[in-house]
């Protein structure tokens, strides 16, 4: 199997065999210990999360190439880093308010409440395969209802009358839309619309939409105070796989001589 990967794969491969036997090493040092029951209360907890039993969890674990060993053996290693990392590491590690706010500001689009929409739409289906004078048809039917609209008439009044959708009886209101909700080409319309104005018939692969836009909510953010914990745990975590990133590059392996051999 190692013939077949890269020699960038080898080396990550090799450095990540290196840190794990120095993590094992520095954690017998330091007297810190995992014990069969730590690794089984760890796996315990993951079928619980995962909603799993034991056989599900092996069963995937052998698609992924691991015996029930080697995945313990992988957790009690991630579990002597979580030791590591707890009495080395993660006191040093503080994130401010400052940190926080810095972070929201500089990315608004991670925290953003889409745009939406309060739509309603008139529908004339078009038949699949539709050509010809049948396709024409189910055009002048939408050209006649739009001219009905801009001459004044209620919409929910034309949408009851003729609309073939099931809101028809509702006056074709589709309610609240946020932006990934509708057809790609209902979007393009109904997003740019002012509200209370009246589109042409728009074509979707279901047939022609009239839309009207009855009220518009533009992207906005998540307060800031509604957000602050969420973003500091991310920060927190980032920077401590950082810190123990450094500390095993460079810390770690300057206490130890490494000799390589293949």
């Amino acid at each position: 199997k190692l013939g077949a990967l890269s020699e960038e794969q080898k080396t990550d491969i090799l450095d990540g065999l290196i840190t794990d036997t120095l993590i094992s090493m520095q954690a017998q040092q330091l007297g810190l210990n995992v014990t069969g029951q730590d690794v089984q209360a760890y796996m315990d907890q993951i079928m619980q999360a995962n909603d799993l039993d034991q056989a599900t969890l092996l069963a995937a674990l052998a698609q992924q190439g691991l015996d029930e060993q080697g995945y313990r053996r992988q957790v009690r290693r991630e579990l002597l880093k979580n030791q590591l990392v707890s009495r080395d590491i993660r006191q040093k590690v503080n994130i401010t308010d400052e940190d926080v706010a810095r972070f929201y500001k500089e990315n608004p689009e991670q925290f953003s409440v889409p745009a939406a929409v309060e739509l309603s739409h008139i529908l004339f289906l078009v038949p699949p395969g539709a050509t010809g004078d049948a396709a024409d048809a189910v055009a002048e039917k939408a050209r006649r209802a739009h001219l009905r609209l801009v001459s004044g008439e209620s919409f929910a009044k034309v949408a009851r009358e003729v609309s073939e959708a099931p809101d028809a009886p509702d006056g074709g209101k589709l309610g609240t839309i946020k932006k990934g909700q509708m057809m790609p080409e209902i979007e393009r319309v109904a997003f740019v619309l002012p509200a209370g104005d009246i589109s042409h018939p728009v074509r979707s692969p279901v047939g022609l939409h009239i839309l009207k836009v009855d009220s518009r909510d533009q992207a906005d953010l998540v307060p800031l105070d509604q957000i602050q914990e969420q973003i500091r745990d991310r920060l927190y975590a980032e920077a401590i796989q950082e810190r123990f990133d450094s500390w095993a590059d460079e810390d770690l392996r300057e206490d130890h001589v490494i000799d390589i051999r293949i």
